[in-house]
């Protein structure tokens, strides 16, 4: 195809914006249009997603998408496939930012009288017939369907449906490969204006974060190369018009450097992921962790650094912001370094030299040093987005699985031991986190691994509790995760008031309990099932009014595999349940060492 393209370069595809609709065509999408939510209830939406949600993804730059936007209501045209394309865009960005009302600034559920349920079904509804119609004029596919489809994920993922996620941002990364997305001589050779391009990069930057979150979260492949090219990361400098600094002159940080950052952390821990085997490597991942400190963390930009220059915060106002999910993103992946060392049986440990046990000590106090750091990252994000009810899961879903590891260990008879000043390695090997050597300065975890304690691990379990429980008022998802986290507090409450030497090793790291199911309360299938607190059997997303289908790269309801309506809010924490048994244990095994001898 590269050579019929050498010589007939336009011969083999159709503009996308030259694309004619039927007639025919034409006169059912007009039919549909009128079940879209009214032209002041979209533009509500606009308005509160460009100034309130899109500084979270940045998968557009809102003068990019507003003026297409005032365009397209100027021409009201459906007679292309593009103008039918970008009117789905607009009402996935609707749907999405639907999620996060009622909110500080708006505390009502209704926008101009109409329900935020309502609004969100008119929107699907018609996304669900004007998709597969895009779909079969232009098979091929385009950056606006790339990015529709995207925020069809990103709605999915902010309600905990992580297999939906999944399922949409495989959808994505199909066409962007189609189109090129990830040849930066594709995106070069374009005869598109220089912020197409840069919109193209935007994109794949992103589909690389979300493919490698979920690979991980959900423990399958990614979809897109580990390696991520340099060619086809973003160029260009784009700061708001509102903060009146020329962004050619000036040192102000580019407000898209923590896509960019995250894109990049993404991709250090892809390209150093630890083989799979039954006895953890702790060397190869204390390694792997002076590495990070001494390569990724020394060469961040001062602005987004974890100790962090503040002068421009107060000029961008998202900046503060977009540092915290950086943040948490990187003690999120050091917390999955580190949580082998709670699933060690306790004669694999004893059979180690004693330097690696020393190690193994030591891998334990900087698990629960990541997990209270991530804790008080996301209590950080939680107040600077209002501190009050949010469906976000990039509040959730975190809280959770840093409260989790820290009541492993404190089940843990052994935890936090004797603080280590100094310790023999292999080799003479000092180890990067205060036992000698490393590089100090940009080692996160290395002013509390010495200092963490039993109390402070608990307690920062049970704030993570309370935020919970807060959050369930208007979340499933955190109220599965308050159940859960509750119950686990429960039990661990309950070894610690038992004589250390009358705790047998299986009750601490799992085999012989009771079994996953327990009376009451929320189900945690940690054997055979995939679902956490949902009802009985049903493994699908929740999907509420949308229905199963196939695997589309279409509506989101297209992307939801199995069905059972109130057993989907499971895939949230999708470490609980057997399918998340891939390339290194994950939280299920972590889930299943406490929940099997605590009988939950």
């Amino acid at each position: 195809m590269a050579l019929v393209r050498k010589l007939a370069p336009e011969d083999d595809r159709a503009d996308l914006k030259d694309k004619p609709v039927p007639s025919e065509v034409e006169a059912q999408v007009r039919k549909t249009l009128e079940m879209m939510p009214s032209r002041r209830i979209i533009d509500f939406l606009v308005r509160y997603f460009v100034t309130e949600v899109n500084h979270l993804d940045q998968l557009l730059y809102p003068p990019w998408f507003l003026g297409q936007y005032q365009r397209w209501w100027e021409l009201y045209s459906v007679s292309t496939v593009a103008e039918i394309e970008f009117l789905i865009l607009i009402l996935r960005i609707c749907c999405y930012a639907s999620q996060f009302l009622p909110s500080p600034s708006y505390t009502i559920d209704s926008i101009k009288g109409v329900p935020l349920t309502q609004i969100r079904k008119s929107c699907e509804d018609v996304i669900y017939v004007l998709g597969p119609i895009c779909s079969r004029l232009y098979p091929r596919g385009s950056l606006v369907r790339v990015q529709q489809i995207a925020y069809g994920g990103l709605a999915a993922g902010s309600i905990g449906h992580m297999n939906s996620f999944w399922e949409m941002i495989s959808c994505a990364s199909r066409v962007a490969q189609h189109i090129g997305l990830h040849l930066d001589a594709v995106i070069s050779a374009s005869s598109a204006d220089e912020m197409d391009k840069e919109m193209t990069r935007r994109t794949y930057c992103n589909l690389y974060i979300w493919d490698s979150y979920l690979a991980r979260h959900l423990d399958r492949i990614p979809f897109l190369p580990d390696t991520l090219n340099a060619d086809i990361l973003p160029r260009m400098r784009l700061l708001p018009d509102s903060i009146g600094i020329d962004s050619e002159t000036s040192d102000v940080p580019n407000v898209f450097t923590e896509r960019i950052l995250r894109a990049r952390l993404a991709e250090f821990w892809r390209c150093h992921r630890l083989p799979r085997s039954p006895e953890w490597d702790v060397i190869a991942a204390e390694e792997v962790y002076e590495e990070f400190c001494s390569t990724f963390l020394q060469t961040m930009p001062p602005a987004f650094a974890l100790e962090p220059d503040t002068q421009w915060d107060e000029h961008l106002p998202t900046l503060v912001l977009q540092r915290q999910l950086l943040h948490i993103a990187i003690f999120e992946q050091l917390c999955w370094n580190f949580k082998p060392t709670v699933l060690q049986q306790p004669d694999q440990v004893t059979r180690l030299p004693l330097y690696k046990q020393v190690m193994m000590a030591h891998g334990k106090r900087a698990l629960a040093a990541a997990a209270l750091r991530l804790l008080q990252c996301v209590s950080t994000l939680h107040r600077l987005m209002g501190g009050s009810h949010t469906r976000f899961s990039g509040i959730i879903v975190p809280t959770f699985e840093a409260a989790v590891p820290l009541l492993c260990l404190c089940a843990d008879p052994t935890f936090p031991g004797d603080t280590i000043q100094h310790g023999p390695g292999p080799g003479g090997m000092g180890m990067g986190m205060g036992m000698g050597g490393g590089r100090r300065s940009a080692n996160p975890l290395e002013a509390r691994i010495g200092k963490v304690t039993r109390g402070e691990c608990v307690q920062a379990a049970r704030d993570a509790l309370a935020m919970l429980e807060a959050l369930s008022e208007v979340s499933e998802v955190a109220e599965v995760g308050a159940k859960t986290l509750a119950r686990l507090i429960t039990r661990v409450d309950g070894l610690t008031l038992t004589p250390p030497m009358s705790v047998s090793p299986q009750e601490v790291y799992g085999g012989g309990g009771a079994g996953a199911g327990g009376e009451g309360g929320v189900n945690v299938n940690v054997s055979g099932g995939d679902h956490l607190g949902g009802g009985p059997g049903g493994g699908g997303d929740m999907a509420g009014s949308i229905s199963a289908g196939g695997v589309g790269a279409w509506p989101m309801r297209e992307c939801v595999p199995g069905g059972g309506a109130g057993a989907g809010v499971q895939q949230a924490f999708p470490f609980v349940g057997s399918m998340c048994a891939g390339v290194s244990p994950g939280w299920a095994d972590l889930l299943g060492d406490l929940t099997d001898s605590f009988g939950i």
